[in-house]
């Protein structure tokens, strides 16, 4: 009867332990690089998703990227990804705010987000500095596009971008490989060029002294 109780516990344990070391190490990390040969973005500020992507299983190696080139004709200051856990556990997401393009980014990976099976985490890359690098992620004015999915940049300002996740955790898991493990919903956020700004205030100028006429 012992021994019945302790094989018991031992699998009790295995089976605690075993989603515990899942929760611990499975962190994939978000990161903004460079890119080329791109899928075009070409709305900003839209109420939906301006781009999209998912991971299916371990991702296939130790790094997977999404490759896109603002084509939206203003400059993206702030890119964010609404990322839904897709698998069967817990994923912990993080942001590396090294890139060419902003100062910042969330969640943090001294403070990555916990994120249960089905729940949704807002990764953010923001911040911008004049003095260094590109100050946001320009729009190309000088692309090509042999369907929306291929597009390159003739001018090479930097506008071609990757949304690339580090899935070393992945490896290892089991998981399959037709199935999603996570997606993320992005979005380019940027604002008017200073002439276009200009206009639409000016004409809000115009119509409120229309009113009071």
């Amino acid at each position: 009867m012992k021994s019945v109780r302790w094989v018991a516990a031992v699998a009790v344990l295995l089976g605690v332990g075993s989603t515990a070391a899942w929760a611990d190490t499975v962190d994939p990390k978000g990161k903004l690089v460079g890119g080329g040969g791109s899928t075009g973005i070409t709305t900003i500020n839209a109420p939906d998703p301006n781009f999209t992507g998912t991971v299916f299983g371990d991702g296939g190696g130790s790094t997977i990227g999404f490759d896109f080139i603002n084509i939206t004709g203003v400059v993206a200051t702030e890119v964010d990804l609404l990322i839904t856990n897709d698998s069967p556990g817990t994923l912990m997401f993080s942001a590396d705010p090294e890139n060419p393009y902003f100062t910042s980014s969330s969640p943090s990976l001294s403070s990555p987000a916990t994120v249960a099976p089905g729940g949704t985490v807002l990764m953010r890359f923001f911040g911008l500095d004049p003095e260094e690098g590109l100050n946001g992620i320009p729009f190309s004015s000088d692309f090509s596009c042999d369907g929306i999915s291929s597009c390159f940049d003739s001018s090479e300002n930097g506008s071609d971008f990757i949304v690339r996740f580090d899935v070393t955790d992945l490896s290892g898991l089991g998981l399959d490989p037709n199935s999603a493990t996570f997606d993320f919903q992005g979005t380019l956020i940027g604002a008017p060029e200073p002439p276009t700004a200009l206009i639409l205030v000016a004409g809000a100028g115009l119509l409120l002294l229309l009113k009071k006429l």
